[in-house]
């Protein structure tokens, strides 16, 4: 390998470790720890699989909208507009999204 190939190589390889990090709104949380890389739900699931579950980063997630106690978590929107979990997870079903206590809410 050349040496330019070489520093291409090691710029990728850092580049891929630097996303290690808590990059994504959801993670994967398993017996292998925490890897938030995923950027929507299904994928997160998918890759949990039955070993593990998916969480929501709550460092990456947009800033909530509206003030009920249960929020609606997608890659490009926090919404809390449901009074009840089961409103929230009835939806969160149909658009393949998840639900989370509403983190600003004093309940």
């Amino acid at each position: 390998m050349t040496p330019y190939r070489y520093g291409m190589a090691l710029l990728l390889l850092c580049g891929i470790i630097g996303t290690e990090g808590n990059t994504a709104p959801f993670c994967v949380v398993d017996f292998a720890g925490e890897r938030c890389w995923y950027a929507d739900y299904d994928s997160c699931v998918r890759a949990a699989g039955s070993q593990g579950s998916c969480t929501v980063n709550r460092n990456e997630m947009i800033a909530p909208s509206g003030g009920a106690d249960y929020c609606l978590v997608e890659s490009w929107k926090t919404d809390c507009v449901y009074r009840t979990a089961a409103q929230c997870d009835r939806e969160a079903q149909r658009r393949h999204a998840t639900c989370i206590a509403n983190p600003g809410s004093s309940r």
